[in-house]
């Protein structure tokens, strides 16, 4: 009996024969809170649940799944697991950081995705910057060598202006 079919028939003992999860759970020898993980399962959509019922899933991905309140967010989810057999810790994470409203969706950038940005952002400033992602936080972080203080077509309109005396950043941008 897969998950899908376990919760299944969770769902009916307790809608026919008028069962609390808890009650449940004694009958079955199961903990409550598993009881209600499966009873969960069933919240995903149809091609998630087809997945975990041919086994491409297994429950530890199925509740990390069930973070991501978006049913389209977690069918591409479902993909993205299948497809690079990422581990429940993986999805965790992802899960988490969707639902933070990462910059990428919920996914980490990669580091073809950091090149990208620091490449953009090094010709925008005219100077060195690299784009590094912090394993502990799973953060983006950015560092700017020296921003040029001569050129102001390389200077940004929205920064403040360098200050002329000791070349620190003024608060306002001087005329």
């Amino acid at each position: 009996m897969d998950a899908i079919e376990a919760a299944i028939s969770f769902g009916r003992l307790i809608d026919e024969v008028k069962l609390t999860q808890e009650q449940l759970s004694d009958k079955v020898g199961k903990d409550r809170t598993t009881v209600t993980n499966y009873l969960r399962l069933l919240k995903l959509p149809p091609e998630v649940q087809m997945g975990i019922r041919q086994r491409q899933l297994g429950m530890g991905h199925a509740r990390a799944l069930l973070a991501v309140s978006d049913p389209a967010q977690q069918v591409d989810l479902f993909r993205r697991i299948v497809e690079s057999q990422l581990s429940v810790r993986e999805v965790e994470d992802l899960a988490r950081s969707s639902k933070k409203g990462s910059l990428l969706g919920g996914a980490r950038m990669n580091g073809t995705l950091h090149k990208q940005t620091a490449k953009r952002l090094s010709e925008r400033f005219g100077t060195k910057v690299v784009v590094k992602e912090t394993p502990k936080a799973r953060a983006a972080s950015s560092s700017v060598s020296a921003l040029p203080t001569n050129s102001p077509r390389s200077w940004p309109s929205w920064a403040p202006s360098p200050c002329v005396r000791c070349s620190c950043l003024a608060a306002s941008r001087s005329p």
